[in-house]
């Protein structure tokens, strides 16, 4: 019991108490149990809206941020919230434009990059991910169990494997929202307007190009160690 609650039923005792007491001094019992008929109403009343403002509240919501940096940002939109990013790619040709990605390093190994998609002279934010960092999508972040994530979330609408069979992606779409995991513990999270996240080389697969996959060839070239600007790594595959 937390101390506002004490200090609430402590309150009610104190008040049952001194009605009893004029009641019976005074001989109103059909008052006192008026009384307490208004009481039990209002107050059923009142846990009632309690428990639909806690169930509203704690519904997932659809994500459109992450770390200060919004779904279909311009590129001048992100550098203007953020500075001037550690990292940015050169422009990838896509079957729906063209694709770049600004990458901004955290402390120690953690990093937050955007990928920019559409065609060159209007390319927005797609896709914000956080690694290592801070950052949260839905509540969740680094170090939550999977297990957590699945019991809230539910199950995700694709799951991708990397070559390795070490990491996977899920993605939410109706949440805009996607998660690195390894080792049955979310390594990163993300924000994304895409159908789907996945990874290029997938377990068990071979290489190849997609027009729906945002984690794919960008992720090529966010480094692995945000401390490594020059590494080639796929990010999602630390």
């Amino acid at each position: 019991m937390t101390v506002g609650e004490g200090l609430l039923w402590s309150t009610v005792v104190v008040v049952v108490f001194v009605s009893v007491v004029l009641i019976t001094k005074h001989k109103r019992w059909r008052t006192f149990w008026k009384g307490i008929a208004v009481v039990a109403v209002l107050g059923g009343v009142l846990a009632f809206g309690i428990w639909l403002y806690l169930a509203y509240d704690g519904r997932p919501q659809v994500m459109t941020s992450l770390n200060g940096i919004n779904l279909e940002m311009s590129e001048v939109d992100v550098t203007l919230a953020k500075g001037e990013p550690d990292q940015v790619s050169e422009l990838d040709k896509t079957p729906d434009g063209y694709r770049k990605f600004l990458l901004y390093k955290g402390s120690y190994d953690s990093y937050t990059y955007a990928i920019l998609r559409g065609p060159l002279d209007s390319m927005r934010v797609s896709d914000i991910c956080d690694k290592g960092g801070y950052g949260k999508v839905l509540g969740f972040g680094d170090y939550t169990s999977e297990r957590d994530l699945v019991e809230k979330l539910g199950e995700p609408s694709t799951v991708s494997i990397n070559q390795d069979g070490t990491e996977k992606l899920v993605t939410y779409p109706q949440w805009n929202a996607a998660f690195g995991i390894a080792k049955g513990s979310v390594t990163k999270v993300c924000v994304t307007n895409r159908r789907e996240m996945r990874y290029k080389s997938e377990y068990g697969t071979q290489a190849k190009e997609s027009g729906l996959r945002s984690e794919d060839d960008a992720q090529q070239r966010v480094p692995a160690d945000a401390g490594s600007p020059g590494s080639p790594a796929d990010a999602g595959r630390r």
